[in-house]
């Protein structure tokens, strides 16, 4: 099973040439009503913080300058220098949401443009649910997405989520995308899992962390050392630890969302 970084890639490529096709935009990454419990989880301390640069700070309500229900573009061009291509934000059993794949450079593979050293993904802030294609196309406000099980129309400038694949964006703990487990279990204590859908939803494992309850940390299925078709995937796991993992596995994405995620 491909990691969560490459599935998201992925959905994107195939978006992207869809969108050559059509006049509706494709776009997908993460539920937005799915969320995490960690109300029962205890045990968790951070130790000592440290000084991360403020355009890299991940919180509970953004990424660096990037705020959940504020407007990104002008940042991701002045602040990041970013480039970036509407499609999906995120899928999940064939139904997508709006968004925006950005990072340093447009290039084009195979036909499709897509992002060079993709950064993070802004998930659009929806505008109105199901509609036609052609019912807002005088508005350059928003776009169109359509996907086999949902369509609806997204603001193209409001930020909804944030998903990140850069390891420069960091938490004040310095956990961020390429921290080890063992790194993150040092600084936080004993860890709490979640587990999602692992047939249809990229990044399904997710360690919990107390002081982040808006902060989904993806772990890839393939570092579970057990068989997948044996873990319980209704919500936390409490008998995960991370012995369950390979040695060195890392945090391989985070999405940071509106609200605490209490149930997928």
């Amino acid at each position: 099973m491909k990691i969560f970084y490459l599935l998201l890639i992925s959905a994107y490529g195939t978006m992207m040439y869809s969108c050559n096709q059509n006049t509706g935009s494709k776009t997908g990454t993460e539920t937005q009503h799915a969320s995490d419990s960690v109300n029962d989880l205890t045990g968790l301390s951070a130790t000592a913080e440290e000084s991360i640069d403020p355009r890299f700070l991940v919180t509970n309500r953004s990424v660096g300058l990037f705020e959940i229900g504020k407007a990104w573009q002008d940042i991701a061009t002045k602040d990041y220098a970013f480039q970036f291509i509407q499609g999906y934000g995120s899928c999940i059993d064939g139904c997508c949401d709006g968004g925006f794949l950005a990072g340093d450079k447009i290039v084009t593979e195979e036909s499709v443009k897509t992002i060079q050293n993709p950064e993070i993904t802004i998930g659009a802030e929806l505008f109105e649910k199901g509609g036609t294609s052609t019912k807002y196309k005088n508005d350059p406000d928003v776009f169109y997405v359509t996907s086999d099980n949902c369509n609806g129309w997204y603001r193209k400038d409001r930020v909804s989520y944030i998903t990140i694949y850069s390891t420069r964006f960091k938490t004040k703990e310095g956990i961020g995308v390429g921290t080890t487990l063992h790194e993150v279990q040092r600084k936080f204590g004993s860890l709490s899992f979640y587990v999602g859908w692992i047939e249809e939803e990229g990044g399904a494992i997710r360690v919990l962390l107390k002081p982040y309850p808006n902060v989904k940390f993806y772990l890839d299925i393939e570092d579970y050392t057990g068989n997948p078709d044996d873990i319980d995937m209704s919500g936390i796991d409490n008998s995960l630890t991370i012995a369950n993992f390979k040695p060195g596995t890392k945090i391989q994405g985070m999405t940071v969302t509106s609200e605490p995620m209490e149930n997928d």
